[in-house]
């Protein structure tokens, strides 16, 4: 199957704005990226939330593909094997550099590794699965597996339930998008 280039990158197009998806899970950090200043479209990606073109060595053109993720969708993702089968793949063929984002906000359970989330004021519970209780090592394990095999990189940015602003994923996209600029 021949995998389809990110059509909406134009190494023509001055100031090389960020292709972000119209899917849903996407489209709602244009308006964010835009207040901030960032140059932006909506368009279709086969693979990715946010795509752009940056330098790279010897003032090279590169591809860059970001996936961002919650962390339910990269626990769903786990079990139903989608990112790992689809998803990374495809972005392994169409960009060059290639990033996964995690937004959340959790912490590990020092005696039992459980992965515990906010719920309330001050209140931390095992995550909400009806089929397995998740353990930090799961997680540690896919990630390791994303980064070694897949040369992804992975950063997580911290989202506390009901933030709508996403500051710190609109800070880590520009810093990224800025970063690629300059080489």
């Amino acid at each position: 199957m021949e995998v389809p280039q990110p059509e909406t990158i134009d190494p023509e197009e001055a100031g090389q704005p960020i292709s972000i998806a119209r899917e849903v899970g996407s489209k709602d950090l244009y308006p964010l990226l835009r207040s901030a200043g960032l140059p932006c479209k909506k368009t279709h990606l086969h693979f990715a939330d946010i795509a752009f073109l940056g330098n790279g060595p010897d003032d090279s053109m590169v591809s860059v593909g970001l996936e961002v993720k919650s962390l339910s969708d990269v626990l769903a993702s786990i079990v139903s094997g989608r990112f790992s089968g689809h998803q990374l793949i495809g972005m392994m063929k169409c960009y060059e550099f290639r990033w996964l984002l995690v937004e959340g906000v959790w912490k590990t359970d020092p005696d039992t590794d459980s992965i515990l989330v906010p719920r309330g004021r001050g209140n931390w519970v095992p995550i909400p699965s009806a089929d397995r209780e998740w353990k930090q090592r799961d997680l540690d394990s896919w990630f390791m597996t994303i980064e070694v095999l897949a040369n992804f990189k992975i950063k997580i940015v911290h989202r506390w339930p009901g933030d709508r602003e996403r500051k710190a994923t609109v800070e880590f996209i520009k810093a990224l998008h800025h970063r690629s600029e300059e080489h």
